[in-house]
């Protein structure tokens, strides 16, 4: 089915669907309906107060809708009109199989796109909704990923809604477009999720492993060549130094509480009274934000930089700065 934006835009079948009253007057309807509970959906995903038009919530709204009554139609149910369809739905109970939605599509459609315009009532929700039943999904597939949580949790938070880039329209949550719930729909990708983080953490293993051991001993932890450390430290510390002074006092503590103080998600939003959902994306958007200012520092300096991953970059850079602080402690 092609994408759906406006009642314009619906199937013939839709419009011709002798259903008490003519299309014209039926889409007015059905148009107020959606809207009514894009409103009320809203309330309780967006941080901001609902606005009277969102295109893009709209658009996938209906979408959803005219795919459920697809499926009611290919099941025979013809006799059901636009608003059993939508009621039905809303309830959670759909066409196939035994019925049951396990949700209200409709809901999490607009809680995909909150989710995606990283409102932190959408986040909240969603670790709120999701996060016991992801561990133990995962735990199912491999035990081992249940005990690592802590280490991929997050970074499947940010994965989902593509916090971290530009461009969030390739994002996972932001093709989501209800034809399921959320609650059948994340499992899948949590599972190609972790996949790919597994494979990423056994090549950086395996890489590591096939060094010779006179070239582990001589990189360091850090892969830091030890010849002439102190002197490229000194120089690479005052570039961080100037990046972290440009930080925001918050994005300052959130660095300092996390690899500093080494503390937990948990602690911290205790710390400073916010959500762990909320902690989590203000988290990394810190670390990728601080990334992003030394590589702007080093290009002051007329160095050359490098780098792929500015969230990555930016781990590096604070082991680092730790590593420093331990030597001169040390010393």
């Amino acid at each position: 089915m092609k994408k759906i934006q406006t009642l314009e835009d619906c199937p013939s079948w839709v419009q011709e669907h002798s259903y008490l009253q003519p299309w014209a007057t039926r889409k007015l309807v059905l148009r107020d309906a959606l809207e009514q509970r894009r409103l009320d959906y809203s309330t309780s995903l967006f941080d901001r107060r609902p606005q009277e038009e969102h295109a893009e919530t709209a658009g996938r709204m209906l979408h959803c809708w005219i795919h459920h009554w697809g499926t009611a139609r290919d099941a025979k149910l013809m006799e059901l009109g636009p608003m059993e369809v939508l009621q039905s739905i809303c309830e959670g109970k759909g066409f196939v199989g035994r019925g049951e939605l396990a949700g209200n599509p409709l809901f999490d459609v607009v809680h995909a796109v909150a989710y995606v315009e990283q409102q932190n009532k959408a986040v909240e929700f969603f670790v709120e909704s999701y996060q016991r039943l992801a561990i133990q999904y995962a735990g199912k597939r491999d035990p081992n990923l249940a005990n690592e949580a802590e280490q991929w949790w997050n970074d499947f938070l940010c994965w989902l809604g593509g916090t971290l880039q530009t461009d969030t329209s390739a994002a996972p949550l932001s093709k989501f477009d209800g034809r399921t719930t959320l609650r059948h729909w994340f499992p899948k990708r949590l599972w190609g999720f972790l996949r790919n983080w597994r494979r990423s953490a056994q090549n950086r293993w395996n890489k590591r492993a096939a060094m010779p051991e006179e070239e582990i001993e001589e990189q360091g932890d850090n892969g830091m060549n030890t010849a002439g450390r102190k002197e490229e430290l000194q120089k690479f510390s005052d570039i961080v130094h100037a990046a972290f002074t440009q930080l925001q006092s918050e994005e300052r503590c959130l660095i300092d509480f996390f690899y500093v103080q080494n503390l937990s998600n948990k602690q911290v939003a205790a710390i400073l009274g916010k959500h762990e959902g909320t902690i989590t994306r203000s988290h990394q958007k810190a670390i990728s934000r601080f990334g992003q200012l030394v590589q702007e520092e080093y290009i002051k300096h007329n160095e050359q930089l490098e780098v792929s991953n500015e969230r990555d970059f930016a781990f590096a850079l604070i082991q680092l700065i730790k590593d420093q602080n331990s030597e001169e402690s040390d010393g």
